[in-house]
């Protein structure tokens, strides 16, 4: 009998397709989690989207600590894409608006962990044009090369879409009063010169990943940057992030280790 089921277990293996990975039929799960600004202390952090270096690194401990896996970029990709299985619990990080931080105060810490991220940089902050909301220091070119240089992603954030017109609605969307004709013309233009800075940038049009300022988004908005070659559109809204998603979703990160954990083990691995 002994012998016999081992030609069954023989026969079993042989019989399995290949290139499929020992983790073949796990339930791995992909969770991207978005932070901001990166200072060097505690005392600098003004607000929610804002953490310190310390508190970065001991995030980052605090997930390897739990078991968490963290993919990179083009890990993340391949998953989307179906060509990649995860198993287990599984990070990515990225940064929104392109803050100069991200490179003095957090890349070093990520870097230390070899943990690579996708940034989303707003284009028209790489100018002295003047800004019409509350700012801190913007990325330099330079800095966005070194970051790519290391395997981070840049993706695009609008050229100048991060602020309200009208005060209270998202440059993406529609303003009160404005016309259809109007308002696709507006977001049109943003797409292109947004596009232009970074092929500028060195991208020649290869980014794929978009994020929407505030997560605000319509019909019109995700046709457009289809049209424009985005494959991977990004927002705020939570979730677990599946291959193909239309919209991808993503959890903000606190601004304490202990907020993101919360968050993190609150979830259905």
């Amino acid at each position: 009998m002994k012998i016999v089921a081992c030609f069954i277990i023989a026969f079993i293996i042989m019989a399995m397709p290949l290139g499929i990975s020992a983790t073949s039929g796990s339930s791995g799960k992909l969770v991207i989690l978005t932070f901001h600004e990166v200072v060097k202390s505690e005392s600098e952090v003004s607000n929610s989207d804002i953490i310190c270096q310390d508190e970065l690194e001991k995030t980052i401990l605090c997930l390897l600590d739990r078991g968490y896996n963290f993919v990179t970029p083009e890990e993340f990709e391949e998953y989307f894409n179906g060509k990649l299985e995860l198993s287990g619990k599984n990070i990515l990080f990225t940064f929104d608006d392109g803050y100069k931080g991200v490179w003095e105060d957090g890349f070093p810490v990520l870097n230390k962990y070899g943990i690579k991220a996708i940034f989303f940089a707003v284009m028209k902050w790489y100018t002295n044009f003047s800004r019409q909301e509350p700012h801190r220091p913007h990325l330099t070119a330079s800095q966005t090369l070194e970051l790519m240089r290391a395997g981070w992603i840049l993706g695009g954030h609008t050229y100048d879409g991060h602020w309200q017109p009208d005060g209270k609605t998202p440059f993406l969307l529609r303003q009160e009063g404005e016309s259809e004709f109007v308002y696709e013309l507006r977001i049109y233009w943003d797409i292109f010169l947004m596009k232009r800075e970074m092929s500028w940038l060195g991208m020649r049009g290869n980014s794929l990943s978009f994020a929407f300022p505030y997560g605000a988004y319509n019909a019109t908005v995700v046709a457009m940057l289809r049209g424009a070659g985005f494959k991977y559109l990004f927002t705020s809204e939570p979730g677990f992030v599946k291959p193909g998603d239309e919209i991808i979703p993503r959890f903000t990160a606190g601004k304490t280790a202990e907020e993101t954990i919360r968050v993190l083990e609150g979830l259905d691995w």
